[in-house]
């Protein structure tokens, strides 16, 4: 799975990430996701920077926080799709 697109977007220790359909943001041990268009299904993924996926959940409400404080110091690629789209950010953590 090729992650070219999103290696400028290394946070340190937060980023926000707007656009039409949903808002990501990360804090080091949290990432909060607002769907915008709440009708949509989407899905939140982790994987580690040699494409293994750790952590995959469904995005149920509108508005979720999920807790990444297990995961150990580096640098992780955090993938949120829906129906529409995908975004993925590259992320630190410390």
């Amino acid at each position: 799975m090729p992650f070219d697109d999103c290696l400028s977007q290394v946070s340190t220790p937060s980023i926000n990430d707007v656009d039409d359909s949903m808002v990501m943001s990360w804090n080091g041990n949290y990432i909060s996701v607002t769907m915008l268009k709440s009708s949509l299904q989407a899905e939140i993924k982790v994987f580690s920077l040699f494409g293994e996926l750790l952590f995959r959940k469904d995005i149920i409400e509108s508005t979720e926080a999920f807790e990444f404080s297990d995961l150990k110091s580096g640098i992780y690629i955090i993938q949120v799709s829906n129906e529409n789209q995908s975004k993925q950010i590259k992320v630190v953590k410390a």
